[in-house]
Parts: C-alpha cells; structure tokens; sequence
C-alpha cells in the first residue's frame, strides 16, 4: 500500500498481540527461552503502546520469565481491551 501512495491498513489490537505471541514464539526456537523471553521484554512493550493501561501491562510484561507467563499476560491485556471495548 505505502508502495502505491495508499494509506496503510490498521492493524487491530488483536493483530497486534497476537504477532507479540508470534514474535516471541520465534525467538524461542531461535535463541531458547531465557534469552528470548528477557529479548522480548522490551519488544512487547512496544506491542502494547497505547493501548488502554499500557503502563501497568509493561510492569507486568518487564515481570514475565517465561514463554507461558507471557502468554498468561498477553491474554490479561487481551481481556482488558476487549472489557474496554478497544478489540
């Protein structure tokens, strides 16, 4: 689209969490979870930029040490822009 001098397309917050699960989920295969995990801190908070809270999910994102502790608090962010109607 950009290629075209078309806007480009939204993405949606779900996109967008998802693709955090994504990216983390290679990272993993690629460098192990400790690693990647630790990596993805910092990734994921840029995932979750503007969105509704975003202050206290980055605290609880720089908390995670694992891939399925970052998976229990993507699914946080997830129920809480749905509740706020953001999904």
């Amino acid at each position: 689209a950009a290629l075209e001098g078309r806007p480009l397309p939204e993405v949606t917050v779900s996109e967008r969490l998802d693709m955090v699960l994504r990216h983390a989920r290679m990272l993993v295969d690629f460098k192990g979870e400790y690693q990647a995990i630790r990596e993805m801190r910092t990734h994921a908070s840029a995932y979750i930029k503007g969105l509704p809270n975003a202050a206290a999910h980055r605290v609880a994102l720089q908390q995670v040490s694992t891939y399925a502790a970052l998976v229990n608090e993507v699914q946080r962010i997830a129920m809480t822009c749905e509740a706020g109607g953001v999904l």
